[in-house]
């Protein structure tokens, strides 16, 4: 399964060869990847630089570049975008993924972010099949920038009736599944350490 993979950074720059080190290990899953970077370290490998605009409108500007980017390298329909402390450890879990929302004609995979009431969809790990509308490309009318990423998304996917898939082993994402979700075999830590720890834990 060929997947465009958007990495976004702004800092833990040292997280990059680990993460890469996982996606690079998948078997089924044939991935591109773009690393969006608006940090401070001029020497980081990064495959695009942007400005610091904060931390919602950078979040949002670094995945538009990254996803603007792809458009001009390959026809791909499937994205992850994560950011660079998100390790997807399981591939399974992606393919898994995808091949629901397929089957269910969903354009974005991932959850409630604010709370499970909240009209907020997460951005720090979402997952996009374009073939069933683009959240990326906000309907006439919306705001091009995201004063809050996660509304912008709400709102881009439902001001259309796109349909999207809630991922059931994250919920709720606040307390329980931020950092990590083992069900998933996903590793978020904001400690490199941590994350390393789970990757030796849960056998990856």
């Amino acid at each position: 399964m060929k997947i465009n993979f958007i990495i976004t950074a702004f800092d833990k720059e040292i997280y990059l060869p680990h993460l890469l080190r996982v996606i690079q290990s998948y078997v089924s899953v044939e991935p591109e990847i773009v690393t969006t970077y608006n940090g401070a370290d001029l020497n980081f490998p990064c495959t695009l630089r942007r400005p610091n605009m904060g931390h919602q409108h950078g979040d949002h500007d670094l995945t538009m570049t990254g996803y603007n980017h792809f458009r001009t390298l390959n026809d791909g329909f499937r994205f992850i975008k994560i950011g660079i402390d998100s390790f997807l450890l399981d591939e399974n879990v992606l393919i898994h993924i995808f091949e629901t929302m397929e089957r269910e004609q969903c354009c974005y995979a991932g959850n409630r972010w604010h709370n499970e009431s909240s009209p907020s969809l997460a951005t720090d790990i979402m997952f996009l099949d374009t073939r069933f509308g683009n959240p990326l490309n906000p309907p006439h009318g919306m705001e091009k920038d995201a004063d809050d990423f996660e509304q912008w998304m709400w709102k881009s996917v439902h001001r259309r009736n796109l349909k999207w898939l809630e991922i059931q082993q994250r919920k709720p994402v606040h307390p329980d599944n931020r950092m990590e979700c083992e069900k998933l075999k996903w590793t978020m830590q904001h400690q490199l350490d941590k994350n390393l720890e789970n990757i030796r834990r849960w056998g990856f």
